[in-house]
C-alpha cells in the first residue's frame, strides 16, 4: 500500500525543528504492500532523534584542523609489499579505489602481500559505516566526533596483515549517493526490519553484486569468500548484525561498535522470536564495542544480544564497555578488531 508512504508526517523535536517522511526516506523504496504507518511513524521518530543526537555530538567535537580531503583514487594494487597507509602522530590516508555494484558506490584496497592466503584467496572484510557519514571514512582520519583516526586505524592494521577491506556506502534512495541525510542501511527501517522482506531491499542486492564481482576477482587479486568478516558503527552496526542473520554461514567473524541487533532502534527494547533464536544458533563469531556514555544508541541495547550469545557456547562472543566514551569508535578499536577477526579467521 505504497499510498501510505506518502503521507507527510511532521516530528516536532526539542531543537524547535519538525521533520516530514521525506527528509529520512524515499517512499518509493517501501516494499510493496507495506502497510504499517504506526511503524513508520515510530521509526521516524527514532530518526528525529538520532539526528538531534548528531547535532549535539558534532557541537561536542572541537576541531583540530588536522584533516586532509583525501579521496579514493585509479589505484594499481598489486603485491608489491608496500604500504598501503601513510600516517604520522596526527594522520592516517590509505590507498583506495572505487567500484560499483548495484549502481552503488563501493571503496576498497587491498593487501600489498598474500601472507593470509593459503590458496583460496585474500580474505574479505565488509566495514559499514553509520547513518549519515560516507565510506570514505575507512580510508582517511576524520575531524569529527565520531571516527577521527580510530576507524582508519583499523583499516591500517587489516590490511597490514593482509586483509582486503571493502566499504559499501549506504543509500537509502537505492542509488550512488555518496553521504547525507540518506545514507544509512535500511536493515531496521519498517518494511525491511524482518528476515521476509531483506531480499527485496537494495542494500541485499549490492551486496549479491559486490560478492558476485569479488568471485571473479579483481586486479589479479583471487578472494576468499569463505573468510568473510563485517564491522559496523551504530547503523552500520546494525548492518554488521544482518549479516549474521540473513546470511547464515557466509561469514566467520562479526564486529559491532556502537549497534545492536539487525533490526533495532536506537533503544533497542526488543528481544528477538522463536525463530531469531533459531537463526542465532548459526550466528558466527560477534564482538560487541560500545561506550558507556553512549546516548544516541545505549550500551544497554546491546546486553541482550549479548546475552543471547552467551547462551550458545559454541558462539566465540565478547562484549567492551568503556567507561567515559560516547557514540563513536573507541581508541582501542584497531587492536580489538584486528584480535577478534585474526582468531577467526
Amino acid at each position: 500500500m505504497r499510498s501510505l508512504a506518502l503521507q507527510v508526517v511532521s516530528i516536532s523535536g526539542s531543537l524547535n525543528q519538525s521533520y516530514d517522511i521525506q527528509d529520512f526516506v524515499n517512499p518509493s523504496i517501501l516494499p510493496e504492500g507495506f502497510s504499517d504507518q504506526e511503524a513508520l511513524n515510530d521509526w521516524l521518530e527514532g530518526m528525529k532523534f538520532q539526528r538531534e543526537m548528531r547535532e549535539l555530538q558534532r557541537t561536542q567535537h572541537v576541531p583540530t584542523g588536522k584533516w586532509v580531503d583525501w579521496q579514493c583514487s585509479e589505484t594499481d594494487f598489486s603485491l608489491d609489499e608496500r604500504n598501503r597507509c601513510q600516517s604520522d602522530s596526527e594522520l592516517i590516508l590509505c590507498d583506495c579505489a572505487e567500484l560499483r555494484a548495484n549502481n552503488r558506490l563501493v571503496r576498497y584496497s587491498l593487501p600489498s602481500h598474500s601472507d593470509l592466503d593459503d590458496g583460496d584467496g585474500i580474505p574479505v572484510v565488509m566495514v559499514f559505516h553509520g547513518w549519515a557519514m560516507r565510506s570514505i571514512s575507512t580510508f582517511r582520519t576524520e575531524d569529527d566526533y565520531w571516527c577521527r583516526s580510530n576507524k582508519v586505524g583499523a583499516t591500517q592494521a587489516l590490511l597490514d596483515a593482509g586483509y582486503a577491506v571493502f566499504a559499501p556506502s549506504a543509500s537509502a534512495v537505492g542509488d550512488d549517493t555518496d553521504g547525507g541525510e540518506h545514507a544509512y542501511w535500511l536493515t531496521s527501517m519498517p518494511g525491511y526490519d524482518t528476515l521476509d522482506n531483506w531480499t527485496q531491499s537494495s542494500d541485499h542486492k549490492i551486496l549479491i553484486d559486490l560478492w558476485s564481482q569479488l568471485a571473479r576477482g579483481l586486479h589479479g587479486y583471487k578472494f576468499n569468500l569463505n573468510k568473510m568478516h563485517a564491522t559496523g558503527f551504530s547503523n552500520g552496526g546494525m548492518m554488521a548484525s544482518r549479516m549474521g542473520f540473513s546470511y547464515p554461514g557466509m561469514f566467520n567473524s562479526l564486529t559491532n561498535l556502537a549497534g545492536s541487533y539487525y533490526n533495532c532502534d536506537a533503544l533497542c527494547e526488543r528481544g528477538l522470536t522463536e525463530f531469531e533464536k533459531k537463526v542465532l544458533d548459526l550466528h558466527p563469531a560477534n564482538q560487541i564495542l560500545h561506550g558507556a556514555e553512549d546516548y544516541d544508541v545505549p550500551a544497554s541495547a546491546s546486553v541482550d544480544y549479548d546475552r543471547e550469545l552467551s547462551r550458545r557456547d559454541w558462539i566465540p562472543n565478547r562484549r567492551i564497555v568503556k567507561q567515559g566514551v560516547g557514540h563513536r569508535w573507541l581508541d582501542e578499536a584497531p587492536e580489538l578488531i584486528l584480535d577478534w577477526i585474526s582468531r577467526h579467521n
